[in-house]
This record gives structure tokens, C-alpha cells and sequence, in this order.
């Protein structure tokens, strides 16, 4: 897995095949078929690897929210690490595809709302949420890195073409609120932005579990 992994992260899923990575190992496809069956096996293999390379504390820190915040940092941190890996993983919210290291982070995510007065549903909820909102953001740069193998241009050498027509527009005076923002020259950043965002939901989150009511207790 370690080589398909690493010519993944290096070309892009889509330089991925039972050939090319037979290739890249110096055997015949035929050899790799007798140990996978196709490519979709390979891909599900090679996320059920990459995910669940860095293992989930046990136990994890005190209390739900610091639970929920670590396990959201490391699925960002692997999904930086491996651009491709967020599209396999969140084919589906609903109906995601089964892969063992996935299944081990529900479950540990699940395992932080023990004690809550929740219901199964509402915390498969809570859960599920918090993965969608890791992955969608990861998901961004998936399709950014997949642009640069594609066409052989960066993110960066892509916003130098539109810096002119970003600035015509900017100037315009259709966007003021637009305007205002890039004249204080706020900047921008990936992670910080995830960091914003995933302390934005916790707090929701703490906000929604304030209004349940505790468990009742018997007489």
C-alpha cells in the first residue's frame, strides 16, 4: 500500500492503476492481481491505510468537546497529507463506503457522547455532521491538488492569470463589502480557516447539548 499511497499523493488517484503501480513495485500486473482484485479494492485499501496510520488515543483527552476537536484535527492533518484521500472517504455521508480505519472513528467519536442525554440517532447525528464539515473543507483542496496534475498549474500560478480580471472586478464597485476586506489586506489561510470553522461548530454543538434535558432518574 505504502507505494500506491506515496505515487497518489505524488501524481494524483488518477495516475493510479493495477499496472502503474505494479510498475512502480518492478512486477507484472498479473503479480498484484493474485493479492487485489481491481482498482476499487486497491483504492479502498490504500484509504483504510492512509487514514488510519496515526491511531485514535485510548482514552482520549476529558470531556466530549476536547474528544471531538482532536479527532477533527487528525482527519484534517491526514487529509493534508494525502489530497486524494477526502473524495474516497466521503463518497457519501450518508451511505460512505466501508473502510475499517473510517468505521474505527465513528465508533471512537461516538464513544466521546457516552453520558450525554442523547439518543443513538442524535449522536450518529452529531458525529456525522462534524465528519461532513472536516471532509467537505478537505475536499477543496482535493480538487485543487487534482486541477495541478491535470493541467500542470498550481493554485498560486492560476490566481497570478486572474489577478488582473480579479482586480477589474474588485474595482468595479459591485462588490464594496468585497472591496473593504481586501484593501485591509486580511489574508487567507486553509487551516486557519478550518480552525475558525471547527470552533464554530463545537460551539454550536455545546449550544444544542445545553438545551437537552438530563436524563430522568427513577423515583
Amino acid at each position: 500500500m505504502r507505494t500506491a499511497i506515496a505515487l497518489a499523493d505524488r501524481e494524483g488517484i488518477g495516475a493510479v492503476s493495477m499496472r502503474r503501480v505494479a510498475a512502480e513495485l518492478g512486477s507484472g500486473a498479473m503479480t498484484l492481481y493474485r493479492y487485489v482484485p481491481d482498482k476499487e479494492e486497491l483504492v479502498r485499501l490504500m484509504a483504510d491505510a492512509a487514514f488510519g496510520a496515526r491511531a485514535l488515543p485510548e482514552p482520549g483527552p476529558p470531556g466530549w468537546r476536547a474528544q471531538l476537536e482532536l479527532v477533527a484535527h487528525l482527519q484534517w492533518r491526514t487529509y493534508r497529507r494525502h489530497p486524494w484521500l477526502a473524495p474516497v472517504m466521503l463518497t457519501s455521508l450518508a451511505a460512505p463506503p466501508v473502510v475499517s480505519s473510517g468505521l474505527a472513528h465513528v465508533d471512537w467519536s461516538l464513544r466521546a457522547l457516552d453520558g450525554l442525554a442523547l439518543d443513538e440517532r442524535a449522536k450518529l447525528h452529531l458525529v456525522v455532521s462534524l465528519n461532513g464539515y472536516v471532509g467537505g473543507l478537505a475536499i477543496t483542496r482535493s480538487l485543487e491538488a487534482e486541477q495541478e496534475h491535470r493541467c500542470g498549474i498550481t493554485g498560486e500560478q492560476r490566481q497570478s492569470l486572474d489577478r488582473g480580471l480579479f482586480q477589474s472586478l474588485i474595482g468595479s464597485g459591485r462588490f464594496p463589502a468585497l472591496a473593504e476586506n481586501f484593501a485591509h489586506d486580511v489574508g487567507f489561510d486553509l487551516d486557519e480557516l478550518f480552525d475558525f470553522g471547527l470552533q464554530r461548530h463545537l460551539d454550536g454543538l455545546e449550544a444544542f447539548l445545553g438545551g437537552v434535558s438530563p436524563p430522568t432518574t427513577g423515583a
